[in-house]
């Protein structure tokens, strides 16, 4: 009898035990979407970013990488985490899908802390080259640097030679931002954590069939809201 009674108690031990990391990953998930709106909110508010706000509406997705690590001086960085979302001109926003951006021989260079990083998708090909495979900036995707700072004026349209254009903000000395090398690749686990089982890069960002309220801040931050 005794035993028996011991039963429920040890399923409520495992099934906590099992819940704790889902929870973790969720909890992990949001977190990068609320630092993404906030990465968000301060590019486009920045003197140096003027054209950034219009070109986002333009693009075809968005890579937000809110604490990009640099590893020493002149050499790679350790990589960070990003959220990505898909943009069409019928349906608006996609939900965000996670990423990781894989150390490489990302360049921040001399003396750079950290990054807070806006990579502007610029067509579906490249969207699509991000969503199906694991991707090397600089040799599956080309990367520019945006133009930045109220000195181009009239500009309305940026460098279209590019798959990304690359926005970034610093804390530290800024003598410049690189991702060229950085490898980008879809975060299962943070994925079906934040959307279920079953949740994908491609099912979230090209067949939108996975949705969170708790990103609904970050699509009306890129709205312009």
């Amino acid at each position: 009898m005794t035993a028996c009674r011991r039963i429920p108690s040890v399923l409520l031990v495992a099934g906590s035990l099992l819940a704790a990391p889902a929870q973790a990953g969720v909890e992990e998930a949001q977190g990068l979407v609320d630092r993404a709106r906030a990465t968000v909110h301060k590019l486009f508010s920045s003197p140096d970013m003027t054209h950034l706000r219009q070109w986002v509406k333009s693009s075809r997705g968005v890579a937000v990488i809110s604490n990009l690590l640099k590893a020493g001086f002149m050499l790679g960085a350790e990589g960070g985490q990003a959220v990505v979302l898909a943009r069409d001109p019928k349906n608006g926003w996609s939900a965000p899908a996670f990423y990781a951006v894989g150390a490489g021989s990302i360049g921040l260079q001399v003396g750079i802390q950290s990054a807070e990083v806006i990579l502007l998708i610029a067509s579906d090909d490249a969207l699509r080259s991000m969503v199906e495979t694991k991707i090397k900036f600089g040799a599956d995707l080309s990367v520019a640097a945006g133009p930045m700072g109220v000195g181009i004026g009239g500009a309305t349209t940026p460098d279209l030679g590019a798959d990304i254009l690359s926005y970034a903000l610093t804390r530290g000395v800024f003598l410049g931002v690189a991702v060229e090398g950085a490898v980008l690749a879809e975060e299962d686990a943070l994925n079906r954590a934040y959307y279920g089982a079953g949740a994908t890069a491609r099912g979230i960002l090209l067949e939108r069939r996975f949705t969170n309220p708790g990103a609904d801040g970050l699509i009306r931050a890129l709205e312009g809201g």
